[in-house]
């Protein structure tokens, strides 16, 4: 609750002591951005982020590597049991140079990746 009366007690002097009537004049002030009728929220969406190719010779345990270190998720091609393909997004949390562990985010649940069946891979 403190930090709503603190929230409270700014906004009170900015609109008392700086004469601005609304959060609209107080954002407009600092050039922030503004909510507007009609819009559900006055941030702005997050798009998703292009994937970034590594060199074509960087072999895929050696990126799968660079995702680990990095924190980075992977998108990768990938070949199941049934020979369907799939292109999926997996944050790896460990790889042991045959198995592949990692959330993936099609499924929304960990998974386990055979090396031999992800065909492309490159770090977003």
């Amino acid at each position: 609750m403190s930090d709503v009366l603190v929230t409270y007690e700014v906004f009170d002097h900015f609109t008392t002591d700086q004469s601005f009537r609304t959060v609209a004049d107080w954002l407009d002030a600092q050039d922030g951005p503004v909510w507007k009728p009609g819009t559900v929220s006055f941030v702005p969406p997050v798009t998703n982020p292009e994937p970034v190719p590594l060199p074509i010779d960087l072999p895929i345990p050696e990126l799968i590597a660079v995702a680990i270190g990095e924190w980075r998720p992977v998108q990768i091609e990938y070949t199941d049991t049934r020979n369907g393909i799939t292109q999926r997004t997996i944050s790896v949390s460990s790889f042991d140079g045959v198995t592949i562990r990692a959330f993936c985010h099609l499924r929304e649940q960990p998974r386990c990746f055979v090396l031999e069946r992800v065909s492309s891979a490159c770090l977003l």
